[in-house]
């Protein structure tokens, strides 16, 4: 089994089949009602997609937004089951998968866009370690920016500054905490990041495209006040160029063999290379 279960409001069989039920009865009215047959194979890709990652993230997830939609509201739904929503702050939908009959959206900044997610029990407090999942796909790299932060106390980020040319990814797990990425970032393609802190071993871990990139000894607070930020890095500072997908927090750290196994199931939809 890929992930144990946790302390959480379970559910009876009954009522699981009830929520498969109606699952299962608003695809088919929104398959039923959209205009033609390229449409319709869209939205059921996608469905499926978005379902097949929903069993392989498991119940240890605090934290998952898929970018398929934006809500009333300038919201993007939380799947984890937590409802943390994000207010969407100028980003756009843009087809983000287009491949081999895959499709899906992803959300588009240029700079001064982001995602803003409010600090909840759910996402404060990682006193087993974390890992933040996303992929992106940067259309500059030259300029300081940021994919993903939550910081107070410490630092909880990914972000490509000035240290490396702005070619190089950093996972940053507390105040002067970081490592780089070995791999070097290209624009205009796709790569899926991972970073994950074991507080049991104290060791920080770096995955680009489901390897094991990077890894050292850091400090991490699992304290955590502040509100999460997609597309910016500490505070809405240096936003991102680019697209933004399936980012996700687990309340874990998670393992290679479970890294390998979430970009296998989005590599194929971007047309990259899976794992072995």
């Amino acid at each position: 089994m890929l992930f144990s279960s946790k302390n959480r409001p379970g559910f009876t069989l009954v009522e699981l089949l009830v929520v498969i039920a109606i699952m299962s009865l608003i695809s088919s009215l929104i398959l039923a009602w959209t205009s033609g047959s390229r449409e319709r194979a869209r939205i059921a890709a996608a469905l499926d997609f978005s379902h097949r990652v929903q069993n392989a993230i498991g119940d240890q997830a605090v934290g998952v937004w898929n970018f398929e939609e934006i809500v009333l509201g300038n919201k993007v739904i939380d799947t984890s089951g937590y409802r943390n929503r994000g207010t969407v702050n100028g980003a756009t939908l843009e087809p983000g998968i287009q491949n081999n009959g895959n499709t899906g959206n992803a959300l588009r900044f240029n700079g001064g866009e982001y995602v803003r997610v409010p600090n909840s029990t759910s996402i404060s407090n990682y006193s087993k370690g974390v890992t933040v999942e996303l992929w992106f796909n940067a259309s500059r790299i030259d300029v300081q920016q940021g994919q993903f932060g939550q910081n107070g106390p410490g630092y909880l980020n990914f972000w490509m500054d000035s240290g490396t040319g702005y070619t190089r990814l950093r996972w940053e797990t507390d105040d002067e905490q970081y490592l780089y990425s070995n791999t070097k970032i290209s624009p205009n393609k796709w790569y899926h990041a991972v970073g994950v802190y074991n507080t049991a071993n104290g060791k920080a871990s770096l995955f680009i495209n489901g390897n094991l990139d990077s890894k050292e000894s850091l400090t991490f607070n699992p304290l955590k006040t502040a509100d999460i930020i997609i597309g910016g890095y500490r505070h809405n500072m240096y936003n991102f160029y680019g697209l933004i997908d399936e980012v996700r927090i687990y309340e874990i750290p998670l393992t290679v063999g479970e890294v390998s196994f979430l970009y296998n199931l989005g590599a194929t939809a971007r047309g990259l290379a899976q794992t072995k």
